[in-house]
């Protein structure tokens, strides 16, 4: 299954081996789906299903490298000047921002278009092949939760934190865990709520919660299919069925031609 980026989840390090286990992040989704019932009666009726689905998503750029030393002064004594950009910070800022200019003069004016093709697609950077590379995920089964509901919500974050966060010299190690803008509002909330708790694994500090930008794209595409997508504008040229349409009378016309 590695050619479709899903790989079986490893054996666990021996305690003895010096390679740190690589990072992950968690991200979790509702599944909804309704089933109906051919013969409905007092005891059997549609029912509305919703569960949750989980997996786990390999860092492809380990963070073993960075500093986990504590602030080295009190943030009373910190002198915001060390914040801000300094010379070097600026002429990085310089060259990013001329890359990004060059971009936007050849996108949307004539005279610029010409030089398009030799316009930088990508800054690159330390990490720029790694990060092209298709990410492996684990998948991690159905949790029949439903994360509308407060309790089962709360349910699936312990049981997150329990089953992977990991637990190191230091104590428990925090992992990110992802999903939509409803479900990191409502699991951020649910933390919050569990903030005087006695120790870190009560406060739910194991989960450090993030949304996926995905699934703005997807709703995008939703709008766009609402919009250009309706019944009986097949004959509407431009639009997304009589494209559609079009598009399966050429397919469909390369068969039928003899080799």
């Amino acid at each position: 299954m590695a050619h479709l980026g899903v790989a079986v989840l490893p054996v666990e390090a021996s305690p003895t081996c010096s390679t740190p286990p690589p990072t992950y992040a968690i991200i979790f989704d509702n599944l909804d789906f309704f089933v109906r019932t051919h013969h409905q009666s007092v005891v059997r009726g549609n029912k509305s299903l919703h569960w949750i689905h989980h997996l786990a998503v390999e860092d492809r750029v380990p963070s073993h490298h960075l500093s986990k030393d504590k602030p080295t002064q009190p943030i009373m004594e910190y002198d915001i000047g060390y914040s801000l950009p300094g010379p070097e910070t600026q002429a990085h800022m310089r060259r990013e921002h001329i890359v990004l200019g060059s971009r936007i003069l050849t996108q949307h004016l004539d005279a610029f278009k010409p030089f398009s093709r030799v316009v930088v697609r990508h800054i690159p950077h330390e990490f720029s092949k790694i990060m092209s590379e298709a990410s492996t995920h684990y998948p991690l089964g159905i949790l029949f939760k439903d994360e509308n509901k407060s309790g089962d919500l709360v349910d699936v974050l312990q049981h997150l934190q329990k089953e992977y966060a990991p637990k190191g010299p230091d104590g428990l190690e925090s992992i990110l865990v992802g999903g939509d803008r409803l479900t990191e509002g409502n699991s951020r909330n649910l933390q919050w709520s569990f903030a005087e708790g006695e120790s870190v694994e009560d406060r739910l500090e194991g989960l450090v919660f993030k949304f996926e930008d995905w699934h703005a794209i997807r709703n995008l595409f939703e709008i766009y299919h609402k919009v250009f997508f309706k019944e009986g504008s097949e004959r509407d040229h431009g639009t997304l069925l009589s494209n559609m349409n079009r598009l399966r009378t050429i397919l469909c016309a390369d068969e039928l031609q003899p080799p």
